[in-house]
């Protein structure tokens, strides 16, 4: 597939001198026993080998043949906000032979190989995107949210958290519901890793919330734990920068 390397191993000895060739043409400064090609080079390949003696023999010619990777996008048929119908329709791009698998939080959703797919939970959507040379690539991800609620244990009481907008460039409103008013809120911002990128307390007011993210906290997909009231609360967040 294009873009992977290829390792080639020459048969080795005591005093032996390499030239790997392709197409004929030496290639410069391949001269170690085994070569390594570049992501998107096709051509028959050769190398020869001189011993100590001066004796020189050329292998017979291997060809290297790049097959091409396929495109992968997802495109939202719905508003990514899950609350608008309860349920995001996501759908890859097509392709003659291609095959899909879903991700959701870069884990395999079971049983999820159609080229759409209905998203019923908030975080963060990829898919892996398969032609018929058996060459993948997969996508960058989608972020499904939930303004109404993270969980049913939001549901069940009543609570609203979420961040607007989302994605962001580091730069969001974080609101909680009115009924916390008064309380002590902990907020931690973890990077995929787990590493904290921002934190801060304060007791609840009838604002929302503005936070502003390290300049140098870069794009990708964060955690936002809120701990409010003996209760823990989490969602996603997409960091977008320019």
């Amino acid at each position: 597939c294009k873009g992977e390397k290829v390792i080639f191993n020459a048969s080795t000895g005591s005093g032996y001198a390499y030239q790997w060739k392709k197409d004929d043409s030496n290639l410069s400064g391949a001269t170690n026993s085994t070569y390594t090609s570049k992501g998107n080079e096709s051509g028959n390949y050769t190398v020869q080998i001189n011993n100590q003696n001066g004796c020189s023999a050329t292998s017979p010619a291997t060809a290297l043949t790049r097959n091409p990777k396929p495109t992968a996008t997802i495109t939202a048929l719905d508003n990514l906000d899950i609350c608008s119908a309860g349920t995001v329709t996501l759908q890859a791009n097509s392709g003659d032979g291609y095959t899909y698998k879903w991700f959701l939080n870069a884990v395999k959703i079971s049983g999820a190989s159609n080229q759409t797919y209905n998203a019923t939970l908030a975080g963060s959507y990829t898919v892996k995107v398969k032609n018929s040379y058996g060459c993948a690539k997969t996508s960058a991800a989608v972020v499904v949210t939930s303004s109404c609620k993270l969980n049913g244990d939001e549901k069940s009481n009543g609570v609203l958290f979420s961040v607007y907008p989302n994605p962001n460039n580091g730069k969001f409103i974080l609101r909680i519901d009115q009924s916390f008013i008064g309380e002590e809120v902990k907020v931690e911002i973890k990077n995929i890793i787990g590493q904290v990128v921002y934190a801060d307390h304060f007791k609840w007011g009838n604002e929302n919330k503005e936070i502003t993210l390290p300049d140098k906290t870069i794009s990708g997909i964060y955690l936002v734990e809120l701990k409010v009231a003996d209760k823990s609360y989490s969602s996603l967040l997409s960091v977008e920068k320019k």
